[in-house]
């Protein structure tokens, strides 16, 4: 199984699986901070395809979405409220 991971200054951590994905997600956060999470996927077009926002607790949180796009490769950007950003790994879609 591969994983999207992002380490940012030891307080963020985000993985997604499966990849590739039919399309439903899993989301597993680490973080030491409760707030929200906002995940967006673009197309490789650069065309916004998900837009999400998700209450993420101090510690692990996990969540389960599903993105609904065609089969191709997607880039994911997340941002939590406290300012800590991911920016651009990459899903793929096959259904």
């Amino acid at each position: 199984m591969l994983a999207i991971r992002a380490l940012l200054k030891d307080v963020f951590c985000i993985s997604l699986f499966p990849n590739p994905s039919q399309g439903e997600v899993s989301i597993s956060i680490k973080s030491s901070a409760t707030g929200t999470l906002e995940l967006k996927a673009y197309d490789c077009l650069g065309k916004l395809v998900s837009n999400e926002v998700f209450q993420v607790n101090e510690g692990v949180s996990s969540i389960n979405t599903q993105i609904n796009a065609s089969d191709g490769k997607y880039f994911i950007s997340a941002m939590m409220s406290n300012g800590q950003f991911y920016d651009y790994d990459a899903i793929v879609i096959k259904k």
